[in-house]
């Protein structure tokens, strides 16, 4: 693979994901069931209604999936490169550690309106 080259497969299993996820998140106002829907109730007249519901489902772990697949392909990169195999770990620990203390910091608390912090709610 030449430099700056990209994996088509990977842009399109992404853009996938993400009409999935659209899907999902928009079935409230593209499916008339819901005006009607009793949560306890699973059952859903048409084949249709039942996927435009259930196709977002697949995305966490088609995300978690791509995260995956990204961090192998950034890894075995390194190591072609010729990083000492360690050195690619501790990019990929590094990295980890950051997004955990922007997750703690920053993300957790905005759901609050950054009004309070609390350093021991680790709810990632």
């Amino acid at each position: 693979m030449e430099k700056g080259q990209r994996y088509d497969f990977i842009d399109q299993f992404r853009g996938f994901i993400g009409v999935l996820m659209l899907l999902g998140h928009s079935s409230y106002y593209l499916n008339a069931f819901w005006k009607q829907l009793n949560e306890f109730d699973p059952l859903f007249p048409s084949w249709g209604q039942f996927a435009l519901r259930y196709a977002g489902y697949i995305c966490a772990p088609g995300f978690l999936m791509m995260a995956g697949g990204m961090t192998w392909l950034s890894f075995h990169k390194r190591l072609k490169k010729g990083a000492h195999p360690w050195k690619a770990k501790w990019h990929l620990i590094q990295r980890g550690i950051f997004l955990i203390i922007i997750q703690i910091t920053w993300v957790n608390s905005s759901w609050g309106g950054f009004q309070t912090f609390n350093p021991w709610h680790l709810g990632i």
